[in-house]
This record gives structure tokens, sequence and C-alpha cells, in this order.
């Protein structure tokens, strides 16, 4: 969703001063990089380390981040460049350590209660939140006075993000069952909260009368039951976390490497890619307005083929229609390099075409794959869906990285 605002302007000051620093490759898209490997290394261990009583504590750390970020971009306006490209290159891991932070507290929960349409809905969030994005990058588009504008704008959509994150958790909060859960993981970590507990209840129920031994006995039998408040029976998890990402890999493998292909070949081309293109039209060639149009269109496809996603009709498609579906879109990669170079699809209604069924088949099987990562038992299903978040980060920071190589043949 923050990917395209990293493309800065190419007369911009960061970009102008710092070309030849990168061996003539734009200085924003290093920017764009450094973003993506933050990213997928920050999903990396937020599944590893990722245990029950560190939800709240991650969710703390992601807010008091972006909003401290806030703070010091007021004042990049007078930080010699050679400072501020080291202030921005700091930033950008930050933001993407934050998003991080917000996204992996969503699906876990929404996993939890195994609800693929919540899922469905984080998705939907990112690309309106990136229809917002571009709406900004557009008004900024043609100033240069300084990019750290930009960065700006890149911290005010993630405080967004982390405002759609907070409106998450207020609703689960409405909800019995979260608490239920809630006290649930806690417990699990600590099974001395429902001993006790059921400690008590079987103390008031017992006759004063009994022995001191037969009361012992008695209280041994009932600390394995369930808890009166209608929790879930608890059970201890005795697999290490190797074990369990290891019994996930055996049974998601299919959609890990099918999500992962996916993300490659969108991340290879969109966005930078995009300024490569250019339009019939002299005027839209101006500022880049071409790569613009080509964005919204992206966003506004994607959504639609995540929104289809609502329907049970395209919900229930066997995986293996959509596994054929990801292989196909390999397609694109020479149909968007012949619109470069040779530029054999000259005119604008070939990359306006490539890029609508380039999208909507991004949105459909992008979530696709992250919902049918959920699908999993209740003890893995939590984890599963972060390895499946975690893939898509894997095949963005690799297709954005194929960018340069991309980048550099064209």
């Amino acid at each position: 969703m923050l990917s395209c605002s990293f493309v800065l302007p190419e007369n911009s000051l960061l970009n102008q001063n710092y070309y030849s620093l990168f061996k003539g490759y734009r200085v924003d898209i290093i920017f764009y990089l450094v973003y993506y490997w933050f990213y997928s290394f920050a999903y990396f261990s937020s599944i590893y380390f990722s245990t029950p009583k560190h939800r709240f504590r991650r969710i703390t750390i992601g807010t008091i981040i972006l909003f401290l970020l806030m703070i010091p971009v007021f004042f990049t306006e007078t930080i010699p460049l050679s400072v501020g490209y080291i202030f921005y290159s700091f930033l950008v891991s930050l933001i993407a350590l934050g998003q991080v932070f917000t996204e992996t507290t969503l699906y876990e929960y929404t996993s939890y209660f195994h609800s693929p349409k919540h899922i469905n809905a984080i998705q939907i969030g990112k690309d309106i939140g990136g229809l917002i994005l571009l709406l900004f990058f557009t008004i900024f588009n043609g100033t240069s006075a300084s990019p750290f504008v930009h960065l700006s704008v890149n911290i005010l959509i993630t405080i967004v993000v982390m405002a759609v994150a907070i409106i998450y958790f207020l609703f689960f909060m409405s909800k019995k069952k979260y608490w239920d859960y809630y006290v649930n993981v806690l417990a699990v970590d600590d099974q001395s909260i429902i001993s006790d507990k059921d400690i008590n209840v079987t103390e008031n129920n017992e006759n004063n009368d009994e022995n001191e031994e037969n009361k012992d006995d008695l209280l041994k039998s009932k600390v394995d039951q369930k808890p009166e408040f209608s929790l879930p029976e608890l059970k201890v998890q005795p697999e290490t976390a190797a074990e369990i990402y290891l019994g996930i890999a055996k049974c998601l493998y299919q959609p890990i490497i099918a999500c992962f292909g996916n993300y490659v070949t969108t991340a290879t081309f969109f966005p930078a890619f995009l300024y490569k293109l250019t339009s019939n039209n002299p005027d839209l060639n101006n500022k880049q307005w071409f790569a613009i149009i080509l964005m919204f269109i992206f966003f506004v496809f994607s959504l639609f083929g995540k929104i289809l996603l609502r329907e049970k009709y395209f919900l229930k498609v066997k995986p293996k229609l959509v596994y054929i579906l990801i292989i196909c879109r390999i397609i694109f990669i020479p149909l968007w390099i012949l619109c470069v170079l040779p530029k054999v699809f000259k005119h604008d209604v070939f990359p306006v075409s490539f890029m609508i069924f380039f999208a909507l088949s991004d949105g459909y099987c992008g979530t696709y794959m992250m919902m049918h990562g959920s699908s999993t038992d209740q003890i893995k299903r939590e984890r599963s869906s972060l390895a499946m978040a975690w893939s898509k980060a894997m095949g963005i920071t690799i297709g954005s990285t194929l960018t340069l190589v991309l980048l550099a043949f064209t």
C-alpha cells in the first residue's frame, strides 16, 4: 500500500544529489527496496517470536513508533541532504517495522476466530488506503521543494492504517468471545490462573467435614476440568515453534508458494517499472502522469478483485484453479517488457488493458491465498495466517529486488 509513494519525482532534490551514488539508479527505488527488506524481516521476526502475551505489546510498540515518527518530519527542511539521506533511510525502516506490528496483530485475531471475511476486509482496506495515498502523491508530484514531503504522506497513511486497526480492536472488544480468547491465551502461558479458580470452586462445593486427604485428591481431579466461565478447554501445546512451522509448511506449502509467486510477479513490475512506460499523448508523459494513471487503475481493479471474494461463488473456487491462474500471470512478464524494449505494443490501450487484468488477478489470487491460509486447525491457525502474510511480504521483497535487474536491462 505504501510502496507507490516511495517513487519520488525525478527532479526531486534527493534524486538529483544521489543519482550517481547508486550507479545511475534512482535513489527512491533504493528506498523502496529498503522498505520491503525491513518489511519482510519484521514479518519473519513476528512469526517466529509470536506468543500470546506479546500481541498487545506489539500493537503498543507499533503505535508509539508511528506517532513518534511524526515529530522529526517537521524539522527535515533544515537538515543537509547528506544527513537527510541517512535520516530518510532510518525512517523508512521504522515505518516498515511499525506497519508489520499492526498487521500481524490483526491477522492473528482474525485468524483465531476463523473469519476469512475479516482477512479480506484488511486487504480491501489496504487498497482503499492506496487510493488515498495516490491522491496525496498526485497532489505533491509537481512539487520538488523537498522529498520529505512524500515521507510525511507515508507516515500519514500508515497512521490511517493504525486507526483501522484500532477500529478492528473496538469491534472485537464488543464481542464476548474476544474476552474469552484474551483470558484463554493468558491462561495458556500461566495455567495457575485457571487452576486456582477451579480449586476455589471445588472447595466451595465440597463438604467441610471431609478430611484433608480426600479433599486433596478431589482437587487434583478437578484441576483439568473446563473452567466455569465457559472458556474452551485448555491444553498445553508440547510442540516447539520449529515443529509448529514445520507442520504448517507440510500442510500449507502449496498456498505459501502460490502466494509468494503471485506477489513476486506483481512487485517486479509495480510500481517502479511503470515509470519506464510512455504514452502516445505527450501531455501524459509530463510529470509522469501516465504512470500515475496506471497506478490508479491497479488499485481500483485490485480492489475489485478482492471484493469478488466477498461472494461465496468466487470463494468456493477450487485452489487448483487459482494455482493455475497464478502460473498464467507469468505471461505478464514478456508483455510488460514488450511495452518498453522493444516497444511492440505502442498504443496506450495495451498497457491499460494489461494493467486491468494484471491488477484484477493480483487482487483475487493474492487475497484468496491469504484467506485459504487460515484453514488449519485452531492451534496453528494464527501462525499459519502469519506464515501466509510473510510469504506475501517475502514475495514483494524478492520482486522489488528483481525490479533493479529489470530496470538495468530496459
